[in-house]
Formats: structure tokens, C-alpha cells, sequence
């Protein structure tokens, strides 16, 4: 049987905010989470303005679970609220649920290539968004310039009951990985 995705890439957020949304919003490379020792949950909240804190810009993601999604860059000097905090997607790993982790993936290479792709490498004339894909055009030369999604690779060895591991001296004692494509 084939497993149905729960996520549906989108370009254009939808007219109204009527409903809740997934907000992922990173301060540079760091998640804004409400924590827990054992769990962290992304903000879901109609409007990001809710959580009172400002922003940069905002990108639609697309559809989770019937549920829009976004990405928000903040400053670097915004707070994060009461009962919230700022962390890196390495230490909230395990703690989000695997669909909002692999989307909070997603939304950090859309903010970071936002930032980074302000104007033109050609001619260096400021970029505008295009409005049916996710692409910045050069209105001077008309180069398009795309988001770099970059997908990793993990693989696992077998030989009959045998599985290949790799462990490295940082890991705490009996640790051991597969192996990945890039660390």
C-alpha cells in the first residue's frame, strides 16, 4: 500500500488566514519552539503576528495535513516569547514529530537562500520574487534564480543479519551510526 504525503508543496499562501497554521520560524539557523525536555512543538496560531514578536519575511510553505504552512525569518534581536526558545534542528531532533521535522528542514534552506539571494550575480540589480514558482528574477537580465534544497542520503549496510556501523570518538560510549552522506 502506498503511504499518502500529508505535505503538498505551494507557492501561493491562500487568500485568508481563517484557519491555523504551522509557523517555522528560524532566527538565523535556530527553530522558535515551545520546549519541553522531552518534546517541542512548532507554533500553530492563525497569524504569526499573534505570537508578538516581528519579522523579516514570511514564505508559504504549502499544505500539512490540510493545515498551511510557513516560513518566517526573524532579526536577530527578536526575543523569543514566554514558554518559548530558540534552538538548532539537531537538538530538537526526536523531539518534533517526524513530518514537522522534515518541513522545518525544508523552510531553513528557503529562508537561508531568501537571505542570501537578494540581487542578481549577474548583473547585481535586486531581485523580484516570480508569483507561480519558487524563483527570483532578475528584471535586468531576467536570470532566474531558484531555491538550493539540499537532500541528504543515509544508508544501511546489510549482510544477512550483519549491519554495517561507523562510530566516531565524539559519540557517547556504545553509540554507533549508519552512514551518511555528508555530516
Amino acid at each position: 500500500m502506498e503511504k499518502k504525503n500529508p505535505f503538498v508543496p505551494g507557492i501561493v499562501s491562500p487568500r485568508e488566514k481563517s484557519k491555523p497554521a504551522w509557523w517555522f520560524a528560524f532566527q538565523q539557523n535556530q527553530l522558535l519552539i515551545y520546549h519541553g525536555p522531552t518534546s517541542a512543538r512548532i507554533p500553530y496560531v492563525v497569524d504569526f503576528t499573534e505570537l508578538g514578536i516581528p519579522f523579516v519575511s514570511q514564505h508559504f510553505l504549502g499544505q500539512l495535513n490540510g493545515h498551511p504552512a510557513y516560513a518566517v525569518d526573524l532579526p536577530e534581536e527578536a526575543l523569543a516569547p514566554e514558554g518559548m526558545a530558540f534552538e538548532g534542528l539537531r537538538k530538537v531532533y526526536g523531539r518534533l514529530h517526524e513530518d514537522l521535522f522534515w518541513l522545518a528542514g525544508r523552510a531553513v534552506q528557503i529562508i537561508e537562500w531568501d537571505r542570501t539571494h537578494r540581487f542578481c550575480g549577474r548583473c547585481g540589480t535586486p531581485l523580484k520574487p516570480r508569483e507561480t514558482e519558487r524563483a527570483k528574477e532578475c528584471p535586468r537580465c531576467g536570470l532566474l534564480h531558484f531555491p538550493r534544497l539540499a537532500p541528504a542520503v543515509i544508508v544501511l549496510v546489510e549482510r544477512g543479519r550483519d549491519l554495517l556501523m561507523a562510530r566516531s570518538r565524539h559519540f557517547a560510549p556504545g553509540v554507533y551510526s549508519v552512514l551518511a552522506g555528508f555530516v
